[in-house]
């Protein structure tokens, strides 16, 4: 619950910011009216982020599929082939 208190804040002060900057603004605007067809008021986008819930970012998360993960290495050793 911490950690998403610290992420809502973060979001929350990066929405503030882009209110002040006019291109930020202008860009949010464009991307609501392609998304959702209107645009919001940084009031409305405030209260959404402010409405989200620890329960519901694990629901969302348990219905994500995760695809099979990838391993990297670098250099000549360590991967694996060494006979």
């Amino acid at each position: 619950a911490e950690e998403l208190e610290r992420a809502r804040q973060g979001k929350l002060t990066r929405l503030i910011m882009q209110g002040e900057s006019s291109s930020a603004r202008a860009s949010g605007l464009a991307a609501d009216m392609h998304l959702r067809g209107r645009t919001s008021t940084l009031e409305e986008i405030a209260a959404e982020i402010r409405a989200v819930n620890l329960e519901q970012i694990n629901d969302w998360l348990a219905r994500q599929e995760l695809p099979e993960p990838t391993i990297v290495t670098l250099g000549p050793e360590g991967n694996g082939t060494e006979a």
